[in-house]
């Protein structure tokens, strides 16, 4: 038997608290997840409208634009963009003063102002295999190399998120290497947490879905 593996530990942040420590595990880390995110209420509010767009949604990409994004985005995962216009709960959960701390921390210092890019539910089903770790500021690839902080993201667990349904991989530390710099497997975690947790991290921190290998148990994230 070889050496344990030992993975790196989450900086948790309870939401009571003030927006500096979560900054502060955002420049240290790049990613951090805050507890309780959502309130049980909205919770609540939240599982209710989206119930309502997944079963009208099936696990396919629309109109891809290359082979490879059909995999990137899952055979077996639903994805719903527009939140803002499909569930009154998300739109208050956009509002949410913690996660606008963070924006104006990390954004405003490069730019005027900053707007909402993504509202998406993802829902990892069984059986759906790992995402390839990557950094959403790819997006941005047009831009040059050594660019400002232009991102950064929170995608809250609507149901548990565990390893078995596919947690989200984060990479701690990854938005400080170079971008052709591929983790080792010791340097990769999983963003473990309870329903209303949220795990937050910047634009050019390498993440993914992780594989779900139940057979009857999705995981549902809010992005």
């Amino acid at each position: 038997m070889g050496p344990e593996l030992i993975v790196p530990e989450l900086e948790r942040i309870d939401v009571s608290t003030e927006p500096g420590p979560l900054c502060a595990a955002l420049i240290a880390d790049g990613v951090c997840v805050v507890e309780d995110a959502v309130s049980a209420e909205h919770l609540s509010g939240l599982n209710l409208d989206l119930e309502v767009l997944i079963a009208a949604t099936t696990p396919e990409m629309r109109n891809p634009n290359h082979e490879s994004m059909i995999d990137f985005y899952g055979t077996k995962t639903i994805r719903v963009d527009g939140l803002p216009g499909k569930s009154e709960t998300f739109v208050e959960f956009m509002l949410d003063p913690v996660m606008h701390e963070v924006c104006r921390r990390f954004l405003l210092p490069n730019c005027p102002d900053y707007l909402l890019n993504t509202a998406k539910l993802i829902q990892i089903g069984p059986e759906e295999s790992t995402q390839r770790l990557h950094r959403d500021e790819e997006a941005w690839s047009h831009m040059p190399k050594e660019r400002p902080q232009v991102s950064v993201e929170a995608l809250v667990a609507v149901n548990d998120f565990i390893i078995e349904n596919g947690a989200t991989r984060v990479v701690p530390g990854s938005h400080r290497w170079e971008s052709d710099h591929a983790p080792e497997p010791h340097e990769i975690t999983h963003a473990v947490m309870k329903a209303g947790s949220g795990v937050y991290y910047l634009g050019n921190t390498l993440h993914g879905g992780g594989a779900n290998t139940t057979q009857n148990e999705s995981r549902r994230g809010m992005f």
